[in-house]
């Protein structure tokens, strides 16, 4: 099976925790690509926040290509900069914003498992 698939052409939608928070998925769960949940480009502006909560079964990274990210896992902050990632295992607490004046695109990467 190949996919092929252009992000240029996929349309913006809301994300489940916030539809003002717009994404491009470029490859979903129905997609059937092995442990593949989500694989899409996220843009928050600045202000803009992901409150905290967990996953059961998914782990989740974080790539962030522009601007300034804060994460919070578990309690504890983490500052990402263009080029940075980070993993977030299931089960733990987690919230994203944008705190700098330009608007943060990162990739997002949600892959089904348990936790390490």
């Amino acid at each position: 099976m190949t996919i092929f698939r252009d992000l240029a052409a996929i349309a913006h939608t809301g994300t489940s925790h916030d539809p003002a928070i717009l994404k491009q998925v470029l490859l979903a769960r129905e997609d059937a690509v092995a442990s593949i949940m989500q694989l899409a480009q996220s843009t928050l502006q600045p202000g803009q926040l992901v409150e905290p909560h967990s996953h059961v079964d998914m782990w989740e990274v974080f790539w962030v290509q522009s601007g300034v990210l804060r994460c919070s896992v578990d309690g504890l902050d983490h500052v990402l900069e263009p080029g940075q990632l980070i993993v977030v295992a299931p089960g733990q607490a987690h919230g994203v914003a944008c705190v700098g004046d330009e608007p943060v695109v990162m990739v997002v990467l949600g892959v089904q498992g348990e936790p390490a």
